[in-house]
């Protein structure tokens, strides 16, 4: 009986940037169970309200626009060093792909300090009402996956500075781009909800 030849796949590259990652799809997957969570939280916030005859419920005060503004602006900023990372790190230039990287880490810092005070901008306590409840989860919730991606693109960054510039570090980075993307999108809806529509619908 006659063997087949094996498939010699040594010439196919050892990294990939986008959809012909494996890790790009594993992202996809976990955005798509995260966005889940969040969607699950605002139609838990929808269903109070619909239940409440005042939303918030006296005495409860609807929070400042300015400081939760502030954030979003920030957040919103950081689209912009965050897309020139990406665009370093696919073309393997360490010198940009670090400086960008550490923009970005300085902006999400900011970000996490105005979300401290937001969280006390509020006029409520996560266990003063059900309207106090759910905001602070899904302000909350949003709040952590900020963070990790703060200290995930740390971990990113120290590995270009201890001298790691194989091209998968910089797929990590490209990668890291889509989280971060992430972060910022579903923020504006998350925003819109909490504060713009008690005021306006």
């Amino acid at each position: 009986m006659k063997r087949r030849a094996g498939i010699d796949v040594s010439g196919l590259p050892q990294f990939a940037f986008g959809s012909r990652g494996l890790i790009w799809w594993g992202i996809w997957g976990f955005l798509a169970i995260e966005t889940t969570m969040l969607l699950i939280c605002l139609v838990s916030y929808f269903y109070l309200q619909d239940r409440a005859t005042d939303w918030p419920p006296p005495p409860t005060q609807l929070p400042d626009l300015g400081i939760p503004t502030a954030t979003l602006a920030v957040l919103l900023l950081s689209i912009v060093p965050m897309h020139l990372l990406e665009r370093a790190a696919k073309r393997l230039d360490t010198r940009r792909t670090i400086l960008w990287t550490f923009v970005c880490i300085a902006l999400g810092i900011v970000f996490c300090v105005l979300r401290g005070f937001e969280f006390y901008s509020l006029n409520v306590l996560f266990d003063s009402n059900a309207y106090g409840s759910v905001v602070w989860t899904i302000i909350g919730v949003h709040s952590f996956h900020l963070v990790t991606e703060v200290l995930e693109t740390c971990v990113i960054v120290s590995f270009l500075l201890s001298g790691h510039t194989e091209p998968k570090y910089f797929v990590d980075s490209t990668d890291n781009a889509l989280y971060w993307y992430f972060i910022v999108a579903i923020w504006i809806p998350c925003y819109a909800v909490l504060y713009l529509a008690p005021r306006y619908l």
